[in-house]
């Protein structure tokens, strides 16, 4: 079962990565990391801090509604947010924190 979940991390770890390099390189990304970028520029905060954000607001609306049928195994899917964003912040502003000349 640890194996699993070691699995999966890696996994979320490398899409994550992904995402950033994409960002990172405007060769176009997924319609929900542009949203991310976008509410990001309005709001001067942090594309992984947004991307939080809103799958917390779709873990919300999840949780409305299953009601009853929502299971307390996907309340791991928290954790899946707050590692993605995690993963993007510090790869786009920490690892990835150099020019690219245009």
């Amino acid at each position: 079962m640890i194996k699993k979940y070691l699995v999966l991390a890696i996994a979320i770890i490398g899409t994550s990565v992904g995402s950033a390099l994409g960002i990172k390189a405007a060769v176009g990304v997924t319609a929900w990391d542009a949203l991310a970028t976008t509410i990001s520029n309005i709001l001067n905060v942090k594309i992984g801090t947004v991307g939080m954000l809103l799958n917390i607001i779709c873990f919300l609306l999840q949780i409305i509604l299953l009601k009853r049928n929502f299971k307390k195994a996907q309340y791991l899917q928290l954790i899946v947010t707050f590692l993605i964003g995690t993963v993007v912040n510090y790869t786009l502003y920490d690892l990835l924190s150099f020019e690219l000349p245009a």
